[in-house]
């Protein structure tokens, strides 16, 4: 009894040729996945760095009025007030005063 071996090579090829437009859609699925997931990292790094930024600013915003400026104006027009750098400088120059007359 002899037996054909073509048929089974082109059933082979017969499923591989419906198959294919799955499996590159799959492909494309998986890939799309990974540079999302990717891109979600560096975002999450982008976002963490912009919050560590931001604590080591806010003093000096806080202290002296930095940052209050506004999207709309990108001058160093003068604006209304300094926070509280006046005053510090203000009692700072007093210390030295007050420190230079103990001293003598």
């Amino acid at each position: 009894m002899s037996r054909n071996s073509s048929t089974p090579n082109i059933l082979l090829v017969f499923v591989a040729i419906l198959t294919f437009p799955i499996w590159i859609a799959l492909g494309a699925a998986i890939f799309g996945v990974a540079v999302g997931l990717l891109g979600a990292a560096f975002g999450i790094v982008a976002a963490v760095f912009g919050v560590i930024i931001a604590i080591i600013t806010l003093p000096f915003k806080i202290l002296f009025g930095w940052g209050d400026w506004g999207w709309h104006d990108w001058g160093w027009h003068g604006y209304q007030g300094h926070g509280w750098f006046l005053i510090l400088a203000f009692i700072i120059i007093a210390a030295l005063i007050v420190n230079r007359k103990r001293n003598q």
